[in-house]
């Protein structure tokens, strides 16, 4: 009953109940876990195996129950591809029973390697001592009470051997109950997406990065215990030449009590680490930026400094006869100085902004937001969140499907929900701008763009755009903090 004190506590009676309910359609669906792993070994050994890469996977214990222990180790013992070595550092003051159960392992499988550190150093530095004993050729992170897929590293091998460049691979992962019956929270992640793992350690589970860049990055540090892990994936990936994702759960993250699976109060200090994580990355990528906790534990705001005042060009797209009257809407809700409205074709601005003449601007800071990621390296165009007049949500991002048309992200849902793992309110890479708002830099317009001389910028033209961009390696930002009504 704590937690559900505390929860009103930080939210309000209101929202906790909107919360609550959307905690439970999450758990609807859940799915009992059968007695063979998902994925039939038929459908596994379909992969061609190139590289024979060994993995080195670091698991450090600490008073482990003995049932979790075990079935992490089946676990691990039952992957279909055989080349790896289990690092298992031990930090129980007693292990008497951690070391038996262990060692009865080590008879039969010599790839089982332990160490018993007798104290608890941490578990960044225990971490650290698991990799000092580490001899592969990638280096894997599982925790100590958690479940692999029978072919997760046979799924991650496959990614490894697409491209010699890829350095880190992560996979998808959910939680599973006390007695690994029920599978639930199923995490599906996009392709590596750095303005996203800024605000949530999205990738977690399961983790892989080649030895040598684990090495190279000085292991984990102690600075950020409780999200030691945050903070050595954002190194990693900072080092990586290119990152590959296994779309398919291979991780099964234990959840009780005590875990941040389970109770994500229980570890209020792993969620400062993060912030300082997040706050060490950035200054290592001399990005100015302040990090914000949010009311969802694990989650981040980080809000990018505007270092200057750019002239904004602002092109109201639409009907011609309602545009005068957008214009004075428009203006009314714009705090930003240096803007000024103008024909596509007689831009003068640094940046453009192209806005339907339906829509609103909810806050004055809109440009500010909008601009202070346009700003960031290698962004080609930045759209905010737009909702309808009943408070849904009209735009939240877009994705590709297979076909390569566009899907809206969280369409129709309230505004008041933050969507699938809160992404609903998260910076992050998307695929496709908004027709009806986005930002560009007059620059990128002139290179990919084109003169749309009857002010009508629709979707094909936006897509287009957007296509040009990413083929040149530039990013499309969706902006939650930049918010919009569709008033007509």
């Amino acid at each position: 009953m704590k937690i559900n004190i505390n929860s009103i506590r930080r939210y309000g009676l209101r929202l906790f109940f909107h919360k609550t309910i959307i905690w439970i359609k999450n758990r609807i669906s859940l799915q009992k876990r059968p007695n063979d792993f998902f994925y039939p070994i038929a459908e596994q050994n379909s992969q061609q195996i190139h590289r024979k890469l060994t993995f080195s996977i670091l698991l450090p214990v600490y008073n482990t129950p003995k049932q979790f222990l075990e079935e992490l180790l089946s676990s691990i013992q039952n992957q279909s591809y055989e080349r790896w070595e289990l690092c298992i550092v031990d930090a129980s003051p007693d292990n008497t029973v951690t070391s038996g159960i262990i060692h009865n392992y080590q008879k039969t499988d010599d790839r089982i390697k332990y160490k018993a550190l007798g104290f608890n150093k941490g578990i960044a530095d225990n971490s650290n001592e698991a990799l000092k004993i580490a001899t592969g050729d990638v280096i894997v992170l599982i925790d100590h009470d958690d479940l692999l897929e029978e072919c997760a590293l046979e799924k991650i091998l496959g990614q490894y051997n697409q491209d010699d460049e890829i350095d880190v691979v992560y996979t998808d992962e959910d939680k599973i109950s006390m007695d690994g019956s029920i599978c639930f929270d199923r995490n599906h992640k996009p392709e590596f997406n750095l303005m996203l793992l800024r605000n949530n350690n999205y990738i977690c589970h399961l983790f892989s990065v080649k030895c040598d860049i684990a090495k190279k990055v000085g292991g984990f540090k102690r600075e950020f215990e409780g999200a030691q892990d945050y903070d050595f994936i954002f190194r990693c990936v900072e080092n990586a030449r290119k990152i590959g994702h296994v779309p398919e759960i291979m991780y099964h993250w234990r959840s009780h009590y005590r875990s941040t699976a389970g109770n994500p109060q229980s570890k209020m200090y792993a969620y400062e680490a993060g912030k300082r994580a997040i706050e060490s990355h950035l200054k290592r990528m001399q990005i100015d930026a302040v990090v914000e906790l949010t009311e969802d534990y694990g989650f981040y705001n980080v809000r990018y400094k505007l270092k200057s005042t750019p002239k904004v060009s602002i092109v109201v797209c639409g009907e011609e006869y309602k545009i005068k009257k957008a214009i004075k809407r428009i203006k009314r809700n714009t705090a930003y100085p240096m803007y000024k409205f103008e024909k596509v074709n007689e831009v003068m601005g640094d940046y453009i902004v192209f806005i339907n003449e339906k829509l609103r601007p909810i806050s004055k800071g809109w440009i500010e937001e909008l601009l202070s990621l346009q700003l960031q390296d290698g962004v080609g165009a930045v759209s905010g969140k737009i909702y309808t007049k009943k408070e849904k949500i009209y735009y939240a991002g877009t994705w590709k499907d297979i076909a390569g048309e566009y899907v809206y992200q969280f369409r129709g849902m309230d505004r008041t929900d933050s969507g699938y793992f809160h992404r609903q309110n998260m910076v992050q890479e998307i695929d496709g701008a908004s027709e009806l708002c986005f930002m560009t830099s007059r620059q990128l317009w002139r290179k990919w763009g084109e003169n749309y001389g009857a002010l009508r910028l629709d979707k094909l033209q936006c897509k287009s755009f957007c296509d040009k961009a990413q083929k040149d390696g530039m990013k499309i930002i969706f902006q939650p903090h930049a918010e919009f009504y569709i008033v007509k």
